[in-house]
């Protein structure tokens, strides 16, 4: 469990001075940690985000999960680290293409669990495979999203 974890800090860090930025950071982290996670688990997604955007929807799309199964914080971030440890892609990418999943999501008024989340993205690298360009993964999932949409809930 989370105990040597100073969100404040963190935040501080990940804001780099600027204040709305901050508290945004700061509201994202604590919501992170109340999902009960190790401490390395929570430090391993704080550092792969590259904006408060992608760990707003990483913890969302979190919290869903558990609301909606009966598994652990910990094993859904056991289930996204294999899947990254499985592709080519970096865990940075992986957020970064569920931060595009999450936002789709709610711009369609829709929610979905993280691991139906990681489910999708895995799925859509394997479509891609089969393309001669090579997409960042955000591009990949987003057209794979405007081109057949979501299943799930």
């Amino acid at each position: 469990m989370c105990m040597g974890i100073d969100a404040r800090n963190w935040a501080r860090t990940k804001s780099a001075g600027s204040h709305s930025q901050l508290w945004l950071w700061q509201e994202w982290i604590e919501r992170l940690l109340a999902l009960r996670l190790k401490d390395t688990a929570v430090e391993q997604l704080v550092r792969a985000t590259a904006n408060h955007e992608q760990l707003k929807y990483v913890t969302l799309l979190l919290e869903w999960e558990l609301r909606d199964s009966r598994t652990s914080a910990d094993a859904v971030c056991t289930e996204l680290l294999s899947a990254v440890n499985d592709s080519d892609y970096s865990l940075c990418s992986w957020l970064e293409a569920t931060a595009a999943v999450g936002t789709w999501l709610a711009n369609q008024h829709r929610r979905a669990g993280l691991c139906t989340v990681i489910g999708y993205i895995a799925c859509s690298i394997e479509a891609a495979q089969a393309r001669a360009d090579s997409p960042s993964l955000r591009q990949t999932v987003t057209e794979m999203l405007d081109q057949y949409g979501f299943e799930g809930h």
